[in-house]
């Protein structure tokens, strides 16, 4: 079949299927129109790598072709840029929204990540956040892969797709956790104010959520309900929106009053309009493995004016790291080492410094750097290198003339019936141990 056949028959598929409501005004979709500034379109991710094209799907422009497995994907509008994680690869790669990296070495940004579920740019602080898989970890980066370090390092089950909001400084992420599923979320700055905003028996398997930057509402799709829901930023007002006309959605986006959602079951991506599900239509891509989906439009970037990144110069003054944040920045310290009081600068932290060592008592730092646990007097170490046992004195060396009594980490001597302790406090003094001593007559003054 030639070309203009095929785009015959896509044509006549679409003013078909597609109630009047969906159809947009179609002449930026046309040659010469899309691709053009101001004109919106849609990426995704699939097994032969990220493809662009029109909202109405007749202007496909493949992106970046790969034998990998593309399973994320974001774009900054500003820069006309893309960036994707090739799971198969094991790199976050940055390609050219209008398609001249195409045919060329990838550019890799980061190497050596794990399965990459989520991937998300912050536009204000220009930033890549993402959630690896295979490490359990959220990472954040500069866009041009420089300063990787952890937001989340713990709690993380299956870590899945991201979404950011810059504006009110959270990310938000889901976990298809089999046993607590859920979506949770935290600062973009430093990981913290984490909680779970939806969980429980209300979610199944949420594996792609978006947001809605007009509503102020977060979005996702539990797969394992066929399901769209959506709820306020911190969670609250939780709804469950629609059902889906697929049986396998896989990623989620808006653009003005539309929903489009991926299947990656049916190959196909589908289309609603406004937030009721009404009018869901299929829109025939047939695409194997389609995983992620965004809509390109300054709209889903409410700024373009990116924040002065402060670590760009000398690394913001920090000795480790430097955290870019909207309007300043702050400066963290790689384990072992922590942020003195200048807020700049690292001093190393032995492992004494953090619980102690591990030891009951006292931690003195070994050559080779390892914590070395010692004890103080009345106390011997137990075999465990660790904890320190008082030492019963009175049962090992008898320091005592007539009665020791035990007491923690020492002891103390007693004399009975008319005899006091000398001044060693050990031995026992009076009249009835050998006349106190006298040649001739003893007796015990009132002083002892």
């Amino acid at each position: 079949m030639g070309q203009t056949n095929f785009l015959e028959m896509h044509v006549y598929h679409i003013l078909v299927a597609f109630p009047l409501a969906l159809m947009l005004d179609c002449t930026f979709c046309n040659a010469g129109g899309y691709g053009a500034p101001g004109i919106p379109y849609l990426i995704y991710t699939h097994n032969g790598g990220v493809t662009r094209n029109s909202l109405d799907l007749l202007g496909e422009v493949r992106l970046v072709t790969s034998n990998g497995n593309i399973t994320a994907c974001d774009f900054l509008f500003v820069d006309g840029v893309g960036y994707y994680a090739d799971s198969k690869h094991n790199f976050i790669g940055q390609l050219n929204l209008d398609g001249s990296s195409v045919g060329k070495k990838p550019t890799v940004i980061i190497p050596s990540v794990g399965t990459v579920e989520g991937l998300a740019v912050n536009w204000v602080n220009r930033s890549l956040i993402w959630s690896d898989m295979t490490a359990l970890k959220i990472y954040s980066s500069r866009l041009d892969g420089s300063n990787v370090h952890a937001l989340i390092s713990t709690g993380l089950v299956r870590p899945w797709a991201m979404a950011l909001h810059p504006f009110s400084g959270y990310m938000y992420w889901s976990d298809l956790d089999s046993a607590n599923p859920r979506i949770e979320r935290a600062k973009l700055a430093d990981g913290s104010q984490r909680r779970v905003i939806a969980g429980g028996s209300g979610l199944k398997q949420p594996n792609s959520i978006t947001i809605d930057y007009t509503g102020s509402r977060l979005y996702w799709i539990d797969a394992g309900m066929d399901q769209l829901f959506s709820s306020d930023l911190d969670g609250s007002d939780m709804k469950a929106n629609w059902k889906l006309a697929s049986p396998r959605p896989t990623a989620l986006t808006f653009f003005a009053d539309r929903v489009y959602w991926t299947d990656s079951q049916t190959g196909d991506m589908y289309a609603a309009v406004g937030r009721s599900g009404q009018d869901q239509v299929t829109l025939n891509i047939n695409s194997n493995g389609l995983d992620d989906l965004h809509a390109v439009d300054p709209s889903r970037q409410l700024s373009s004016q990116p924040d002065a990144d402060e670590c760009v110069v000398n690394n913001g003054g920090c000795d480790h790291n430097c955290i870019n944040t909207v309007g300043s920045f702050r400066c963290s310290c790689s384990v072992p080492f922590v942020l003195n009081s200048d807020r700049q600068t690292c001093t190393f932290l032995s492992r004494c410094g953090i619980t102690n060592g591990g030891c009951s008592h006292v931690c003195n730092v070994s050559s080779t750097g390892q914590p070395a646990c010692s004890c103080p007097a009345g106390f011997h170490l137990h075999s465990d290198q660790r904890m320190c046992t008082d030492i019963d004195e009175c049962l090992t060396s008898s320091p005592c003339q007539q009665s020791c009594t035990n007491t923690i980490g020492s002891f103390y001597c007693t004399c009975t019936n008319d005899t006091f302790l000398d001044k060693t406090g050990r031995k026992c003094e009076g009249c009835s141990i050998n006349n106190g001593g006298c040649q001739q007559i003893c007796v015990t003054s009132t002083l002892g």
